[in-house]
């Protein structure tokens, strides 16, 4: 099985690039932006959101057994990514 394709990520890739060209813009501006994917590129699961994935089947109502990404959704976390802390900084606390 392919690895992922983000540097420094060493679990297996499941999920391919998009193939629309105007999803694969949305990259620029982070470190992505010089990476050529090809056909065989992979992403893991580590990059895309719980809400990125379907929750239950159209056709029958019940629970995906096999997680499926929504149409037109982009990777999102990232190592380099920072995320936004809920929590008071250690600064307000001193």
């Amino acid at each position: 099985m392919p690895l992922c394709a983000v540097s420094g990520c060493v679990n297996p890739g499941v999920h391919l690039f998009p193939k629309d060209p105007t999803l694969k813009k949305v990259g620029k501006g982070n470190k992505m932006q010089k990476f050529c994917s090809d056909k065989r590129s992979r992403l893991c699961r580590n990059h895309f959101q719980e809400s990125d994935y379907v929750g239950e089947s159209a056709y029958t109502g019940h629970p995906q057994i096999c997680k499926y990404l929504k149409n037109g959704t982009v990777p999102s976390i990232f190592p380099w990514s920072t995320q936004v802390s809920t929590t008071p900084t250690s600064r307000t606390s001193r």
